[in-house]
């Protein structure tokens, strides 16, 4: 005789999967959830921006979601209190049965959307991926503690081996299967900070014109855009905002020098621990040739760790912040996505360089100024 929870999981599986998966041109999608082992609790339907799309309240782990599409897009089911513990899968306008255990939700069992099984493939090559780089990390841990910098070196070169192999498999992936949301998803996750400018323009423009509607073509050429406008020989776009005195600074003010604006925040690690170079940077060349100024822009939300953050770090530049942290305006302005980020602007006005850091960004203020003494 089966036992309770055996004939369960039999009429879990039934609801699931015995309906037709057949529908292609439903105009709706309706997402039918079975997880064993999961407790009553509220549940949600998410997109990938981690908007909620539906909710609703497990019953002995079953539930559904439904809604409309405009364009296939991933989302999320996520259970109430485990937002990190989550199932991905491709939404599209169709039945879409999901079926998994409460403790191995990333290995969900989907059918019903054609988009998802293409994109299974891209998950099943990322956790081969992901499982070089576990092993390729125990390898440099242990030749790190052996004290074996030629292991180290050959394993750095293994790791760097094995990411450009990856990046290499999405771009036949993307350009074996254009007319797929699933190829739009993969420029917007995986290449849009992988590649430079022109080569994301073209990516983006191979893909099939059925796609134009795409929120992730959307955002991708806005994006693109965005950049265009704000890429090296363009006229730097011009801001105000309040310093750390509530007095408004505005960039026009460092016309007839060279001026650095440094995108970074208090709680930025890489941030901080560049900002004692830029420190001894600025000293060593504020009053050189033409002269240069640093503008610093926060993302910080905290007015008081920013603050603080100021005075610890003794960064004695003007320093601006709506305090609204990835909403800042500047920031969106220059589509900034990450930090920390430079943005060199010639005395003119004009934009020279983005992104340069460290001793890239000392030797080629040096040439500057040098030139303009």
């Amino acid at each position: 005789m089966k036992s309770p929870a055996s004939a369960l999981g039999l009429i879990i599986l039934s609801f699931l999967f015995s309906c037709d998966n057949s529908s292609d041109n439903s105009e709706t999608f309706e997402v039918k959830v079975a997880i064993n082992g999961l407790e009553d609790s509220k549940v949600y339907l998410r997109d990938f921006r981690w908007n909620v799309l539906d909710s609703t309240n497990s019953v002995n782990g079953v539930f559904s979601f439904s809604g409309i599409m405009e364009s296939p897009s991933l989302g999320f089911v996520a259970i109430d209190g485990r937002d990190r513990d989550r199932i991905a899968l491709f939404l599209e306008n169709s039945d879409i049965q999901v079926y998994s255990h409460s403790d191995s939700l990333p290995f969900a069992r989907i059918e019903g959307s054609k988009s998802h099984s293409l994109y299974e493939k891209y998950i099943l090559a990322q956790r081969a991926v992901s499982q070089k780089f576990d092993e390729l990390y125990q390898a440099y841990r242990g030749a790190e503690d052996a004290g074996d910098t030629l292991a180290m070196a050959s394993i750095d070169a293994q790791w760097i081996d094995n990411e450009e192999e990856f990046e290499d498999w999405i771009k036949v992936f993307i350009a074996n299967n254009n007319g797929s949301a699933v190829s739009a998803h993969l420029i917007f996750r995986e290449l849009k900070y992988q590649v430079e400018l022109d080569e994301l323009e073209i990516y983006v423009d191979t893909l099939s014109s059925s796609l134009d509607e795409s929120e992730y073509v959307v955002l991708l050429r806005d994006r693109i855009s965005k950049l265009r406008r704000v890429e090296p020989g363009q006229p730097m776009i011009d801001f105000s905002q309040n310093d750390s005195s509530g007095l408004a600074i505005s960039s026009k003010e460092f016309r007839g020098k060279y001026l650095l604006i440094d995108f970074w925040a208090s709680w930025c690690g890489p941030c901080r621990r560049e900002n004692p170079n830029v420190v001894a940077m600025y000293h060593d060349l504020k009053d050189q040739g033409v002269g240069f100024e640093i503008l610093g822009v926060s993302f910080d939300t905290d007015r008081d760790k920013w603050l603080g953050a100021i005075h610890d770090d003794q960064l004695d530049w003007p320093q601006v912040s709506d305090l609204r942290g990835w909403k800042n305006e500047v920031g969106i302005a220059y589509g900034i996505e990450g930090i920390p980020h430079t943005v060199l602007v010639d005395p003119g006005g004009v934009i020279i360089a983005h992104k340069l850091r460290g001793e890239d960004l000392r030797s080629k203020l040096e040439e500057l100024l040098t030139q303009a003494s």
